[in-house]
């Protein structure tokens, strides 16, 4: 985690429990299957929502073909940040277990206000 947000002033600011953090930021997260495993999205898209994550959609690729493409796909979980929302990120990455900074890729679009989650 501290090689992604690293230490000092461009940690997320705020302190106190992270599932209370993610909710109060009320961040948008799209739940794509990257994976091939059939239903895993809707799965991951349940647990998400019983969190109280703010999900929007799930589907496979094949539903957003162009969109998401993001070559070549990493052998495990990704988020695609569209809009600044630190603490939903961070509540993913920790959920997941992220250890890698290329697991993470930034395609700010204000206009998208949402996290993509390519699982």
């Amino acid at each position: 985690m501290d090689k992604i947000f690293g230490g000092g002033s461009l940690a997320p600011a705020a302190s106190g429990d992270a599932t209370q953090l993610m909710q109060q930021e009320a961040a948008s997260v799209l739940v794509i299957n990257g994976s091939g495993v059939s239903g895993i999205a809707l799965k991951t898209a349940d647990y998400l929502k019983g969190q109280g994550m703010k999900v929007i959609g799930a589907g496979n690729m094949s539903d957003y073909p162009d969109k998401y493409y993001y070559p070549p796909l990493p052998d495990r979980t990704m988020l695609i940040v569209h809009a600044g929302k630190p603490y939903a990120m961070k509540y993913l990455m920790t959920l997941m277990k992220f250890d890698n900074a290329n697991q993470l890729v930034f395609d700010f679009n204000p206009a998208a206000r949402q996290i993509s989650f390519l699982w």
